[in-house]
C-alpha cells in the first residue's frame, strides 16, 4: 500500500520501497505503520498532529534517553515541524507479551518472571540520572485537565469501576492519595502490549512516551491489572519474582484509577 500519512522528502527516500502495515492494536496515540521491506528489516513510522505530534517528540527524546538503559527499538528517523512529528524505530523482535503468553500456555511463568526481571532492571537504573517527571503531583494535574477538557470516556473504564462517574474517580483517587512514594525510572506504561518476548525471554520495551521518575506502582499495577486476563496465580507470580513480599493494595488501586483518566 502507498503511505496513508503525508511525508517530507527525507521521509520520502526512506519509505519509497516499504510495504505499508497499519497497526490498530495499542493506545500510543497517533498513527502507527511497519514497513516491511524485500531485503531490508521491517521498520515502525508513528506520526501525529498538533498535540499528538508534541507526544510523539516526548517519546523521541525518552526512547533517546532510554538508549543503554533498556532494550528498546532504535531511532532511524525523527522529524518535527509544522505542528506535525514522525518518528521511525526499528522493530523490536518477537511478539507482545499478551500473544506469547496465549502461544506459550505451558510456560507462563517463565515468560512471567521474565518480565518481572526486566522491569526490576528498569526500575534499578539511576533515578537521578532521570531527566523527566511523573510524580503524583504531577499526574495530578495531568488527569484533573483531562477531565475538564472533557478527554475521559467513563465507557472505557476498568470492570471494577463499570458505571463509575469520571468525578467518582476522581474522588476516589484522592482518597487513596499516596503519602510518600519511592521514586524510580518507571516505563510509564508497562502493560502487555508494550513488552515484547522472543524465545520465552523479553526482547524489548515499546511505547516508551511516559518513561519518568515515578512510583514503582505505576508500572506495578498495570502489568499486574493486565495478568488478570490469565489468572491470580500469574499476578502473584510477576509480583513474587519482581521482589514484593507485602503488597500495598491500596497503591495499587490508587495507579489502576490514574490510569482510567488517561
Amino acid at each position: 500500500m502507498s503511505a496513508k500519512i503525508p511525508t517530507t522528502p527525507s521521509l520520502a527516500r526512506l519509505v519509497q520501497h516499504a510495504t505499508w502495515n497499519e497497526q490498530t492494536d495499542g493506545q500510543s496515540g497517533g498513527s502507527v505503520f511497519r514497513l516491511d521491506y524485500a531485503h531490508e528489516r521491517s521498520l515502525f513510522i508513528k506520526y501525529g498532529a498538533a498535540a499528538l505530534a508534541d507526544a510523539i517528540a516526548d517519546e523521541h527524546i525518552r526512547l533517546n534517553w532510554l538508549q543503554g538503559h533498556a532494550s528498546v527499538p532504535d531511532i532511524v528517523h525523527f522529524e518535527h515541524s509544522d505542528g506535525q512529528a514522525w518518528l521511525v524505530t526499528g522493530a523490536v523482535p518477537g511478539v507482545p507479551c499478551h500473544t506469547a503468553l496465549l502461544e506459550n500456555a505451558d510456560a507462563r511463568h517463565t515468560v512471567v518472571e521474565s518480565v518481572a526481571r526486566t522491569l526490576r532492571s528498569l526500575h534499578t537504573t539511576d533515578v537521578a540520572s532521570c531527566p523527566f517527571d511523573a510524580s503524583v503531583d504531577h499526574r495530578l494535574l495531568l488527569a484533573r485537565s483531562n477531565i475538564d477538557r472533557g478527554a475521559v470516556d467513563p465507557d472505557d473504564f476498568d470492570d471494577e469501576r463499570a458505571g463509575w462517574t469520571v468525578e467518582q474517580v476522581w474522588q476516589r483517587l484522592l482518597e487513596l492519595r499516596p503519602q510518600s512514594s519511592e521514586a524510580v525510572v518507571a516505563h510509564g506504561d508497562y502493560s502487555l502490549d508494550n513488552v515484547f518476548v522472543s524465545g520465552l525471554e523479553v526482547s524489548g520495551l515499546i511505547d516508551v512516551g511516559g518513561t519518568a521518575r515515578a512510583d514503582r506502582y505505576q508500572d506495578l499495577a498495570l502489568m499486574w491489572r493486565d495478568l488478570g486476563e490469565f489468572g491470580a496465580d500469574l499476578q502473584d507470580r510477576f509480583l513474587e519474582a519482581y521482589g514484593l513480599t507485602e503488597i500495598d493494595s491500596s497503591r495499587l488501586e490508587f495507579y489502576l484509577c490514574l490510569d482510567e483518566l488517561f
